[in-house]
């Protein structure tokens, strides 16, 4: 098996619930374990031009810093040429990564886009991506 990757599963299943998100584009094993490890935040690389030379999304514990309480999230990771890893459960950033792989496939690889910021009706801060 390849150390390279180029899967999506994007399942919403019908009525309420949680999506099923799985995607693998262009990382090696190295790559996805460090991603889950030792990744750097998103909002430290806010309106930065990245160039993106992979992503994944994983499963993992996060905590809400509002309540204290930890709950599973999806986080995406992006891997930019430059070799920096940068991961988020930010729920946009996951689906605007998703979407960028959807609308570009292969092409997504030496793609330049950078991470916004907005805030939410409720005062949220959220991110996601623009393909510059």
């Amino acid at each position: 098996m390849s150390d390279y990757h180029s899967i999506i599963n994007y399942l919403a299943p019908k009525g309420k619930g949680k999506k099923e998100i799985t995607m693998e584009f262009n990382v090696t094993k190295k790559e996805i374990f460090n991603g889950k490890n030792n990744a750097q935040k998103a909002e430290d690389f806010l309106d930065q031009t990245l160039t993106i030379k992979g992503m994944f999304t994983y499963e993992d514990d996060v905590l809400n810093k509002e309540t204290g309480e930890v709950s599973q999230a999806t986080l995406v990771c992006l891997v930019t040429t430059a070799g920096d890893l940068i991961s988020s459960p930010s729920k946009t950033l996951v689906d605007s990564a998703v979407k960028l792989y959807e609308t570009f496939e292969d092409d997504t690889e030496g793609m330049d886009v950078k991470i916004t910021a907005g805030k939410s009706n409720n005062g949220r801060t959220f991110y996601r991506l623009e393909v510059l």
